[in-house]
């Protein structure tokens, strides 16, 4: 998985992605405020502080919902999220730091509920 560099958005961040997003997938990924969220890409922790957000809000939204079908898609869109996230942390340079505050933070978001 590769992504392109100088993208200042999780936009172009996603757009940029190698595999891309499936474009009819997208636009659920992109709602609300994910769009301009900005990254730096000279920050890895830039872009992961953005991934977790989207996750945890994600993971929110689908915890919920009363088991309708609008929490599926949100659940789906926690899932992408949270497996960026993942691979963000791993590209970081203490790659094992920031897998383990990834996998806390979610947690703790799922916990919340």
């Amino acid at each position: 998985m590769t992504e392109r560099t100088g993208e200042a958005t999780l936009r172009g961040w996603l757009e940029g992605r190698t595999p891309p997003v499936p474009p009819a997938f997208l636009p659920r990924l992109l709602d609300g405020e994910a769009a301009s969220r900005s990254v730096l890409e000279e920050s890895p922790g830039s872009t992961l502080d953005a991934l977790l957000t989207e996750a945890r809000e994600a993971l929110r939204s689908a915890l919920a919902g009363d088991g309708e079908r609008e929490g599926a898609f949100h659940l789906l869109a926690a899932d992408a999220w949270i497996t960026y996230a993942c691979e963000a942390a791993l590209a970081s340079e203490d790659a094992t730091g920031a897998l383990r505050r990834t996998l806390a933070e979610i947690l703790a978001a799922a916990e919340a509920r």
